[in-house]
């Protein structure tokens, strides 16, 4: 598929449900090209201030001894000290190469020393070695065509001004412009970063760069051509050695523990390897660390259902692993509705969100998500079952939204990751079963009418219908980037599901949502719209609803 579609991508668990959380990506290119980073180093002899030596005289002993010296100190000057030396690569651990970016911005121009070009150099001068204070560098990776990178790239400036007194640098770098596949103008990336308001420094890819800077994205992306924007690298500037990378858009709080440890406690056991924590904790709650899916020791079949817990906090140090918390539902008739809340205390620092799984063999099938903003307090999301089956309801972690990849010789255990829990990471969870009720106005058959999805709920809206008659129902959301439809036709008379879907045809792009039926008698059904993935930054996603 070519660079620059939007992927559609989510989590998906088989198994023991550890694979990777994808958050809503785009698709683009981008690039960079490695110079050899050394340095060049002039030497002069030392000519005593006595010495008289006449131009086509030769040098006196004492000045050929002293100019022997003076090489002989110049060879042991160390050749990395102007730029660290490879390995040069995209893998955890390796040196990032001395790229040469053209500056877009003020604050990239004030690096550049004059040539308009923001070099790795001009950060790594700003290193302790160097006199300076850096110490970590987070590299955002953005298109301007792409909706989730501008939804984040607004938060980037808060997150600057709060770290950087810590020694935390910023690079904005935007490869295409408004046409995916094509590399953003100048002109194009001084606007992008002066319309999300960065006063740190941003830059363009060059034509060289573009193609190379591919080895940076995730492996299956690179495989299936689907290449995510936003893509973050996160740089210990001491060594310019990658601390960790990720793509899709996230809130800044996923980018905050991370940039915060390389600045104050890096984990690194030796140059070039990261140590990576696998010792878990089992936290203040009731919940027992570890579990998976299949081996749950969490048993919601009785509801109403409330556990206490504990997430792990996020950090490029120990792999951004996903920790989970898996709540066995056990067998569920379609038509069973539940109502689940996630709340977490005053100051706490985790922002937990909870998605729905029916498992069916070696199966897994993620049913609805939450929504993608979330935050301190509570969390509410519905559930409408739409087929008997056994379900699981997974609480995980929402600062963590994507695809975690270091490179091919880091094995990453395919279990639920593990816990450095605290009182600063618990939450609360409450499963309780609830009644469809209508809760939005009538939709006339033969009309459309939109709405919007808030945070948490089902919409319920009441149709009349004919028996006899086919009727094909549609959820349309206003924006497919920011809404991934889920809709199910409900009788109330009989309280059984008449149908469901959730894409139209997945194949095509088509993610609305159609549902056909043709009732046995008059009566009216109730549309019941949801979603299997929804962006809430922009407000609540636009829907409609049409019935024909």
């Amino acid at each position: 598929m070519r660079a620059g579609t939007v992927r559609d991508s989510w989590p998906v668990w088989i198994s023991v449900l550890a694979a990777a959380a994808a958050g809503w990506g785009c698709k683009g290119d981008d690039t960079t090209a490695a110079d050899d980073g050394g340095a060049d180093v002039e030497s002069e002899a030392e000519v005593p201030p006595e010495a008289d030596v006449e131009v086509d005289a030769e040098p006196p002993e004492d000045v050929l001894e002293d100019d022997g010296a003076a090489e002989a100190e110049a060879d042991t000057v160390d050749p990395c000290a102007a730029y660290p030396c490879g390995p040069y690569g995209a893998n955890l651990g390796d040196v990032l190469a001395d790229w040469s970016l053209q500056a877009v911005n003020g604050a990239a121009g004030a690096m550049s020393g004059g040539d308009d070009l923001v070099d790795m150099h001009d950060f790594y001068a700003l290193t302790e070695a160097h006199g300076g204070t850096a110490k970590a560098l987070l590299i955002f990776v953005t298109s301007v065509w792409c909706p989730y990178c501008a939804a984040e790239a607004d938060l980037l400036e808060d997150l600057y001004q709060e770290l950087h007194p810590l020694g935390v640098e910023f690079l904005g770098l935007v490869l295409d412009g408004a046409t995916p596949g094509v590399i953003a103008t100048p002109v194009a990336a001084r606007t992008y970063a002066m319309r999300h308001g960065w006063s740190f420094p941003a830059a363009v890819i060059s034509e060289e760069l573009y193609d190379d800077l591919t080895r940076y994205w995730p492996p299956e992306d690179r495989a299936s051509g689907e290449i995510g924007v936003p893509l973050h690298l996160f740089y210990d500037l001491r060594g310019m050695r990658m601390y960790g990378r990720f793509a899709g858009a996230v809130q800044t709080n996923v980018l905050r523990a991370p940039l915060r440890e390389i600045a104050e406690d890096p984990q690194w056991v030796s140059p070039g390897r990261r140590r990576i924590t696998l010792d878990c904790a089992p936290g203040t709650g009731t919940e027992t660390e570890p579990n998976s899916i299949g081996e749950s020791p969490e048993n919601g079949t009785s509801l109403p259902y409330a556990l206490s817990g504990v997430q792990c906090p996020p950090a490029a140090g120990d792999g951004l692993f996903l920790d989970e918390d898996d709540v066995d539902l056990g067998n569920l008739e379609a038509g069973t509705a539940i109502d689940v809340e996630v709340s977490t205390g005053a100051g706490t620092g985790v922002y937990p969100f909870a998605v729905f799984l029916r498992v069916s063999g070696s199966s897994v099938d993620l049913m609805q998500d939450t929504p993608w903003v979330m935050g301190p307090g509570p969390n509410g999301r519905q559930f409408l079952v739409d087929q008997r089956g056994r379900y699981f309801l997974a609480v995980i972690d929402g600062r963590l939204r994507s695809t975690n990849y270091y490179g091919p010789d880091l094995e990453v255990p395919a279990a639920d990751g593990c816990c450095v829990g605290g009182p600063d990471h618990t939450y609360d969870l409450a499963v309780s079963p609830f009644t469809l009720a209508v809760t939005d106005d009538a939709v006339a058959v033969g009309t459309s009418a939109p709405f919007t999805l808030d945070d948490g709920d089902l919409n319920v809206h009441p149709f009349d219908v004919t028996g006899g008659t086919s009727y094909a129902i549609r959820m349309e959301a206003a924006d497919r980037n920011l809404l991934n439809t889920y809709l199910v036709v409900w009788d109330p008379a009989a309280s059984a599901v008449r149908g469901a879907n959730d894409d139209e045809d997945a194949g095509a792009g088509n993610t609305d949502s159609l549902v056909r039926v043709t009732p046995a008698a008059d009566g009216t059904l109730w549309v019941v719209a949801g979603y299997t993935g929804a962006s809430f930054r922009a407000g609540p996603p636009a829907y409609t609803i049409r019935i024909e």
